[in-house]
Formats: structure tokens, C-alpha cells, sequence
């Protein structure tokens, strides 16, 4: 299947979403229907909080109800329509859109209707945006752009997520998770496929291939690399000598450590670390010392 956001990821930076100062939150009427006079004169995110309905964008009808999201471009026309027993309740967020990359390119990687089963996150941010809308603050103008703009970004991950041949369902998405927080936790102790998978009641093969599937590497790799990642930070944050940091990270062997170290970074941890800015020890007096 093809990616339909190839090709714009350097597009995103150029974009510049601007308020025109239409946002809100709303409990719809019963007898309330959306049969705007003319086409859309600017984008609208159109997410549905609570309730069911339909909504016809350019002669095509969608479905919505709770954790549905609608996008809708200048231009469109649209006619909507809910259940008076089963009333809508939407946030609306008008918005325009400037970018050197041009809407064709935007328009290309954004998603134009998408029903999310884990829709928390984006109810967050969308709750967001109406109080950055509601006061007047030096920051305003620019953080309703960084939100919109996190907002698209991470709808365009969930949308690819979606168009997999074989999605990850929700309960292995969680399973995922809680697989990569043991290992956070428990990174100086003995890491691998079949201890996780005896620690979860589940086949290291099938976790590995959950991992592949999700992340693109295996599960063999990803616990390389959450303990590489950890060995990073203890490396430019802390006075911690290599050896320790090869313990705290789960490798009793030196050379072994700094081998793998070096074929994921480039460099040995010593170069690594001196690439950065070393930690200072402190002294019982809460002076700073010279490591």
C-alpha cells in the first residue's frame, strides 16, 4: 500500500496554521442540521466528542459518532445531520494554512476523515487549542501553530497505522507498551526475548514479530536499543565511568558493551561522551567540582 505521506515529512516544517478566530466546544440542538449556503472558506478540524450522526462532504457520506474526526478543506461543500435522542457534541477549529511546500502537499499526508479507538490524546490537544483560543497571551498566535501542527503530525502516524495490511490492534498496541516500560524499568537486569516473554505469558517469537510489526526492528534490537539510549544519557549527563554505565544498562562485559556502543553510534562511549558536556560531581559544601 502506498504511503500517502511520502514525500511531505520536509513539508511539515514550512507549514504556518493561523487562527481566524473560529473555535468552540458545542452540545448541538435536536433539531439542528449543518447545510452551510456555500462551499468552506477555510479549514476546519470537525471532531465528535459525544453522540451520532452524518456528515456529506462533496457528495460522499461519512458515519460519526464519539472519536471521529472529519478535516475539512476550503472549498467543500457539506451538509450534517444528528440524532435528536443522541444529540452531538463537537469541537470545531477553524484554522489557515500557509507553507513554502503549498496545500497540495499538505493536503496529500493529511487525513480527510479518520474514527480513532484511542481518541484521549487528541481530545487533549484539541482542549488545548480552545484555551490557548480563549486568552490573549504574546504566546497565542504561536502556540495554536505548534498544536495544530503536532495535532496533523500525529493524525498522519495513526493514519499509517491504520492503512497497514495487518494493523495492530489495540490490545497488542497496549501490550507493546507495557512490554517497553518493563524494559525501561528493568534495564540493568538480564533483558531478553524469552525472559519478556515468560515475564508477559507470551512467545518470544510472537512478541518479536508484534515488535517488528509495530516498530519495524525485532524485539532483540529494541531492547539494544532502549539500553543504548539509557547509556547515552548517563553518558552526557552523569560522572559515571564507562564501566558503571555498562553495568547500569545491563552489561557485565566491557568490551561487549562498548562494541555494541559504537557499531549503533559511530564512536566509543569515551568519544561519545566527550562530544557532550560532562556532568559536575558536587561536593557535600553543594559546590561544583571538576570531574
Amino acid at each position: 500500500m502506498a504511503d500517502l505521506t511520502e514525500g511531505i515529512t520536509e513539508d511539515v516544517n514550512t507549514w504556518y496554521f493561523s487562527n481566524p478566530g473560529v473555535c468552540g466546544k458545542a452540545v448541538c440542538e435536536p433539531e439542528w442540521r449543518w447545510d452551510p449556503p456555500g462551499p468552506m472558506e477555510d479549514y476546519d478540524i470537525w471532531y465528535v466528542m459525544e453522540g451520532q450522526g452524518a456528515i456529506t462532504i462533496n457528495g460522499t457520506g461519512y458515519d460519526v459518532k464519539r472519536g471521529t474526526l472529519v478535516l475539512l478543506y476550503p472549498g467543500d461543500v457539506i451538509k450534517a445531520r444528528h440524532d435528536p435522542e443522541d444529540r452531538l457534541m463537537v469541537i470545531y477549529i477553524h484554522f489557515l494554512l500557509e507553507g513554502t511546500g503549498g496545500l497540495a502537499a499538505a493536503e496529500a499526508g493529511m487525513p480527510r476523515y479518520m474514527r480513532l479507538e484511542e481518541p484521549q490524546w487528541l481530545e487533549m490537544y484539541l482542549l488545548r487549542v480552545l484555551e490557548v483560543d480563549r486568552w490573549e497571551t504574546k504566546w497565542k498566535e504561536e502556540e495554536f501553530n505548534l498544536l495544530l501542527k503536532l495535532i496533523m503530525i500525529r493524525l498522519m502516524r495513526e493514519m499509517e497505522l491504520q492503512q497497514q495490511e495487518t494493523p495492530v490492534s489495540r490490545m497488542n498496541r497496549q501490550r507493546i507498551q507495557k512490554v517497553t516500560d518493563y524494559m525501561r524499568q528493568h534495564i540493568r537486569g538480564r533483558l531478553t526475548p524469552s525472559q519478556i516473554g515468560e515475564e508477559f505469558q507470551c512467545s518470544p517469537r510472537y512478541l518479536s514479530r508484534l515488535f517488528k510489526q509495530y516498530t519495524g526492528i525485532s524485539l532483540k534490537e529494541y531492547i539494544t536499543r532502549v539500553r543504548m539510549e539509557r547509556a547515552t544519557v548517563l553518558l552526557c549527563e552523569t560522572s559515571m565511568t564507562i564501566t558503571q554505565i555498562a553495568e547500569a544498562v545491563g552489561y557485565s562485559e566491557l568490551f561487549y558493551f562498548s562494541k555494541l556502543f559504537k557499531h549503533i553510534h559511530g564512536v566509543s562511549p569515551q568519544h561519545f561522551r566527550y562530544r557532550g558536556v560532562l556532568s559536575e560531581k558536587h561536593s557535600s559544601s553543594g559546590e561544583p567540582e571538576r570531574s
